[in-house]
């Protein structure tokens, strides 16, 4: 399969990064190409992968269309390889719109590895128009128990025999907010610190995180974004063991998709929510 992905972990005094996907929101471009990713352009000749302001937040999303040149046809693609990998996802997230023309399709696939070869690994291929920013998800099936160390993802436009050169002219698709869904690493999970739930879900005036904490501990409840970025910490304080529910600021998060943490002194658990 075709290298894909990118997963780190860093721990800090105040908000702590857990994943950074490069250019994971397609923000940041450089001479019509995005920060971090190599894409299918051949400028000024071909330009398949171009920023877009259509955006399902923030001010910009990748655009994949088809070009042709001198008889060649060619759909977008884009891959962001061998970033290091230290906690080992289970999901792959990302947010697209589509226009397919005479039946063509968009691939994606993730993966993490070893050093050895792939540890997770999945794809999924979309093939139904959508008009409206919709958020997919899919599972990346484990192939050994070994720890991953690097990741790749890649993106790219099929005909409807699946080839990458029978591509048509109208053929239009649009990526946005990509992330992993995770797991954290078995040596800081307790089972016994669990989060009960994050409701309402999806939320927009208000929304609270209901957990179970078995012993006494120092906790700190944590909200990240699809980067990979921490925008807010609405708990961080010492309690007693029992069941707690916090409140999340909804007021000050745009649209999206979140991942709230919560962090005892001898484990970590997490779950994500949508805020509208």
């Amino acid at each position: 399969m075709t290298k894909f992905y990118l997963f780190v972990v860093s721990f800090g005094l105040t908000c702590s990064v857990f994943a950074q996907i490069p250019n994971a929101s397609f923000e940041d471009w450089t001479a019509g190409n995005p920060n971090g990713w190599e894409v299918s352009n051949q400028a000024p000749l071909l330009v398949t992968v171009s920023q877009s302001t259509d955006a399902q937040a923030g001010t910009s999303s990748a655009n994949l269309t088809v070009s042709s040149f001198q008889g060649l046809v060619i759909g977008g693609a884009m891959t962001a390889t061998n970033f290091p990998v230290t906690i080992e996802p289970v999901t792959f997230i990302f947010w697209y719109k589509a226009s397919f023309d005479q039946g063509d399709m968009f691939t994606v696939a993730a993966e993490v590895d070893d050093a050895n070869g792939a540890v997770r690994t999945g794809t999924a291929t979309i093939s139904a128009n959508s008009n409206v920013w919709t958020m997919y998800e899919f599972n990346l099936d484990e192939l050994n128990t070994n720890t991953p160390t690097l990741g790749n993802i890649t993106f790219f436009t099929q005909g409807p025999d699946g080839d990458i050169f029978s591509v048509h002219p109208n053929t239009s698709i649009y990526i946005d907010d990509i992330s992993f869904g995770y797991i954290v690493n078995t040596e800081q999970v307790n089972a016994d610190l669990t989060i009960q739930s994050v409701y309402p879900n999806p939320s927009n005036d208000f929304a609270y995180v209901q957990y179970a904490n078995p012993t006494p501990s120092k906790v700190r409840v944590e909200i990240f974004d699809l980067s990979g970025k921490c925008v807010a910490v609405p708990f961080n304080a010492n309690q007693a063991s029992g069941n707690y529910r916090v409140e999340l600021p909804i007021e000050m998060l745009s649209s999206g998709l979140y991942t709230c943490r919560v962090t005892s002194e001898k484990a970590t658990v997490s779950s994500t929510f949508l805020v509208e």
